[in-house]
């Protein structure tokens, strides 16, 4: 009997601790491209109860389990100007007709 339960205890300890290393790399890689980054990141995620799950150039994802055991992710794009975001952004030009009296 210990030993049915000791080997889920292990496999939960070990899937635990793969997470949070996993959400801990994208940190890195945040703050390697600007420091102060991965802090801004780490911090918005954190604001709606969630962690990091990846970074890139143009965004990052946060990611959660709410209640029904259902996982929520939400990507956002970072503002134009911060340091790192070398996305292509393409300017929209509204044109307004001005009548002439």
């Amino acid at each position: 009997i210990i030993r049915m339960m000791i080997l889920p205890l292990s496999v939960v300890l070990l899937a635990a601790s793969g997470y949070l290393h996993a959400a801990q790399q994208p940190k890195e890689d945040a703050d390697r491209c600007s420091s102060g980054l991965g802090k801004f990141i780490t911090t918005k995620c954190s604001s709606s109860g969630a962690i990091v799950e990846s970074f890139s150039l143009c965004s990052y994802t946060c990611v959660r389990t709410i209640d029904n055991g259902q996982i929520v992710r939400n990507t956002y794009n970072f503002p134009i100007g911060l340091p790192c975001a070398q996305c292509k952004v393409s300017k929209l030009r509204i044109s307004r007709r001005h009548d002439e009296d």
